[in-house]
């Protein structure tokens, strides 16, 4: 139930994607979209509950998950960081 919450994002992609179209079509689109989401997350949601039921996947995960939280916060010492320019407005052009 939570995650079917959380999922607001799916309705905004759904709206951008067709804003453009007319009336009928734009309808009709939503609501393929709209299906296709929950029927894709009901599907990978059942996918994730048999994947889980494997044994030490959860701590495989866990480990994992501990590697990718240090490398975020571990300091850097490329120098790439340098060579980001920076941009003074919000305009993508």
């Amino acid at each position: 139930m939570l995650n079917l919450i959380l999922s607001g994002d799916n309705a905004v992609v759904i709206a951008l994607a067709t804003r453009k179209l007319g009336s009928n079509k734009r309808n009709q689109a939503i609501i393929i979209g709209t299906a296709g989401a929950v029927i894709l997350r009901i599907i990978l949601m059942l996918v994730a509950i048999q994947l889980l039921a494997i044994p030490l996947v959860k701590v495989v995960g866990s480990v994992l998950l501990f590697y990718i939280a240090y490398d975020l916060v571990k300091p850097n010492s490329d120098t790439e960081i340098d060579k980001v320019k920076s941009g003074n407005t919000y305009a993508w052009c």
